[in-house]
């Protein structure tokens, strides 16, 4: 905490200024003409190597500083320092402080950015949730189709299918109706699942109505936490 009030400190002093007015990015008031102020629209989480961009340019201010803690060589200010990059190589916390000021007013924010690593590779023996949490980690899809994908092998689940048969059938009719537009980019993805759920049938695991369900929903557990 004293590391960190120095440093907002010495972004103050830079700016030869004086009496900070305080704000937060969520709920900024409307803008006067006179005053500084910060309007930050930034991202809260991310994951390792993702590019991250910080945009302060709707900020009421006629000069800028930022600080990150920890410091980093992958983190940029431009734009005449209304906006800013940053790519973080290993998980953590990382702080942004930003200072504007404007005409004997200044303004201080901080801004706290969470960066998660890979999922651990799951053991063989692990369920297929783990998987398909661990194959999800690279594979840039939306959100939504995420969720519709989750929410139809949930659907599948309570259908009550019969032979193993009917169960692929219908996923796999069914997955590219709901994916659409987006079914060649999850493709690869779904082959995984696919070599996966042969391996489970091969070695017994996966016979019965009831064994097939609890995997499909298990899938669709991985797809909502990935």
């Amino acid at each position: 905490m004293k590391r960190l009030t120095q440093l907002t400190l010495a972004v103050v002093l830079s700016l030869t200024l004086i009496t900070p007015v305080l704000s937060t990015p969520e709920a900024a008031p409307l803008l006067q003409d006179t005053a500084a102020q910060i309007v930050l629209q930034a991202p809260s989480t991310a994951r390792v190597g993702e590019l991250v961009r910080l945009d302060a340019s709707e900020s009421s201010a006629d000069s800028f500083k930022w600080l990150l803690v920890p410091e980093s060589v992958d983190f940029e200010v431009y734009a005449e320092g209304q906006k800013a990059v940053f790519s973080a190589r290993s998980p953590g916390e990382y702080l942004f402080i930003v200072a504007v000021a404007k005409e004997g007013s200044v303004d201080v924010v901080t801004w706290l950015l969470r960066v998660i690593g890979p999922p651990d590779k799951p053991d063989p023996e692990d369920n297929i949730t783990a998987h398909v949490v661990y194959w999800l980690w690279n594979l840039q899809v939306s959100d939504e189709s995420k969720i519709a994908l989750a929410d139809n092998f949930d659907r599948i689940a309570d259908m009550g299918l019969g032979e193993p048969k009917e169960w692929i059938y219908e996923t796999s009719r069914s997955n590219r109706e709901v994916l659409a537009d987006e079914y060649a980019i999850w493709k690869p993805f779904l082959q995984k699942i696919g070599a996966q759920l042969e391996q489970m049938a091969t070695s017994g695991q996966l016979t019965t109505p009831e064994e097939h369900a609890t995997v499909w929903r298990q899938i669709a557990e991985g797809l909502r936490k990935g």
